[in-house]
Parts: C-alpha cells; structure tokens; sequence
C-alpha cells in the first residue's frame, strides 16, 4: 500500500510534469507520450489510494487504469 508521503509525492510530480498541459494548444503525439511516461508510474502509484476513496474511488481507479491502457497503447510506438 502507498503511504501518505508516497502519494503526496506523486501528486507533486504529476502536478509538476503537467504544468503548462492546460494551454489550448494541442501537444504532438511524440510531446504527449513523453508525458505519458513521465507520470505512468506516478498515477500507478496513487492507484491503490484513490480506489481506497469510499463510494467514488473504485469508478475513478477504473477510469485511470483505462487511461493508462489507452496512453499505453498509444504510446508504444
């Protein structure tokens, strides 16, 4: 199970890689897989604690392990 100090950690980091992601304009594929798997590990880490989350956290872990797959896959290039 991740601890407090692990999750906040990678809720730093993700926080930190994707700074700046909100901006209209629309990254390339290579820019948005580079990010992808800088925060894969991060977002896995935080997985066992939001689906702890009780009556949404299970639905919400679903939701980021199908993103997961999908930048996967995407990104496997």
């Amino acid at each position: 199970m991740t601890t407090d100090a692990e999750f906040m950690d990678a809720i730093t980091e993700i926080d930190r890689e994707l700074t700046g992601l909100e901006s209209e304009a629309l990254p390339s594929k290579a820019e948005l897989c580079e990010q992808f798997n800088k925060i894969k590990p991060w977002v896995q880490k935080i997985l066992p604690v939001v689906e702890a989350i009780p009556v949404w956290g299970g639905t919400l872990a679903k939701v980021l392990r199908l993103l997961l797959m999908i930048g996967s896959s995407v990104c496997a290039d």
